[in-house]
């Protein structure tokens, strides 16, 4: 009476469960990375500088340039504490 053509599922009867495994596999591979667009997400454990720290770090490394002379960064790590 409500007979299908002999057409049924045919081939999506294949397709919806390849779709399935990759969109699990997607999701596996999203959340080992991290998530989606999350800094700081994952397994990894980074460790975030704090504001101090980073400013330390960039004087530092302007010291070490030759960008400034060794008063100038003396007086700018006292300024950092």
């Amino acid at each position: 009476m409500w007979g299908y053509g002999g057409w049924g599922w045919g081939p999506w009867m294949m397709i919806f469960p390849f779709l399935f495994f990759l969109l699990c596999i997607l999701l596996v591979v999203l959340f080992l990375r991290g998530g989606m667009g999350t800094s700081c997400g994952g397994f990894g454990g980074h460790r975030h500088a704090t504001r101090g720290e980073d400013a330390r770090a960039i004087l530092d490394s302007r010291y070490a340039r030759g960008e400034i002379s060794r008063e100038e960064w003396e007086r700018m790590r006292r300024d950092l504490e």
